[in-house]
């Protein structure tokens, strides 16, 4: 046999479903009138007319009975001060349920749990907030001017073709796309500006980290001997002449003159002739290094080679479109 099965769980434990009945109470006895779902107001109602009629007997087990239900003291004066005195007269029946219908969201059916004896006030509305239209009129004078912006001659003329042939059922005619002109925008000739300062920037760094390398190679006491690469004949002379165009090809790189157009004659003989002045030098140079000797056919190789970079560097900056810059 099956005992205590009587009532809704609506999916709630024990403590939570009471917890909230509390609270649903003390809201009824509070405001009058409360707003649930309708299986919730079917449970509570019957509750909250037992507490009722226990309040119409005002003594100390009735208040305790009702405060179980309701902790707030103020709620239970309330109860047994205003509302028990009003059912009296009445055996039960203290309470009603209105529907209203499926709710948004979850579509539960809602409900309106209320006394019998309460009696609905509307609000009173407040004083309308006058708008910023209403405040402009009343400040103007009952008139309020709207700005309009003026429309060039051309515009106006687009509009009124448009029109014209949207009336007559034709398609209106795109609007002319805006000409291109050949200047540059200022973020255009920035961006090309800094191209062509790292360009130079990273030559110059290669001119100086290659010239030492040359200094240092050069200053050493005795060449380096690399098997049988060493063994070639002229082979001193090939590596002057890949050092000194390497180093031809990172000046040429790096020197900047305005005005100048990409193949400059001037500037390949000025890099040649500074080419050929530090491979005298390097010779004098060598003939200090013990172990070393000067030997006048290599500054001819060091001149050749010079003037083979500084070609090779004109017709890369050729192709690849660097113009000399301040």
């Amino acid at each position: 046999m099956m005992h205590n099965r009587a009532g809704r769980k609506l999916r709630r434990t024990t403590a939570h479903r009471l917890a909230m009945f509390s609270n649903q109470l003390e809201s009824l006895f509070t405001h009058e009138r409360i707003q649930t779902t309708l299986t919730k107001a079917k449970e509570l109602r019957p509750l909250a007319e037992r507490l009722i009629t226990t309040a119409k007997n005002d003594d100390v087990a009735a208040r305790r009975k009702v405060a179980r239900w309701v902790p707030d003291r103020t709620t239970v004066k309330k109860v047994f001060e205003a509302i028990a005195p009003r059912f009296v007269d009445r055996p039960g029946g203290y309470t009603r349920i209105l529907r209203l219908g499926q709710r948004r969201g979850d579509a539960a059916e809602a409900a309106i749990l209320e006394f019998v004896d309460y009696k609905f006030e509307a609000k009173e509305k407040g004083p309308k907030k006058e708008s910023l239209s209403d405040r402009a009129r009343r400040a103007s004078g009952g008139r309020v001017e709207t700005v309009r912006k003026e429309k060039p001659e051309e515009a106006e003329s687009a509009e009124e073709v448009a029109g014209a042939a949207t009336k007559k059922g034709a398609k209106p005619a795109r609007p002319a796309r805006p000409k291109k002109t050949d200047t540059a925008t200022p973020s255009a000739a920035n961006s090309l500006s800094l191209t062509r300062e790292s360009r130079l920037r990273r030559a110059r760094i290669g001119a100086i980290a290659w010239g030492v390398f040359l200094l240092a190679l050069t200053s050493w006491p005795k060449p380096p001997h690399v098997p049988i690469v060493s063994e070639i004949s002229e082979f001193d002379k090939v590596v002057h002449f890949v050092l000194y165009g390497t180093e031809a090809f990172f000046l040429y790189r790096s020197i900047a003159w305005p005005g100048r157009p990409i193949f400059s004659l001037l500037r390949a003989l000025a890099v040649t002739g500074a080419m050929a002045v530090w491979g005298a030098a390097d010779e004098v140079h060598q003939h200090w290094i013990p172990g070393r000797s000067m030997e006048g056919e290599d500054v001819t190789t060091d001149v050749l080679g010079a003037a083979a970079g500084a070609v090779v560097a004109a017709w890369a900056a050729g192709r690849g479109g660097q113009r000399p810059t301040s």
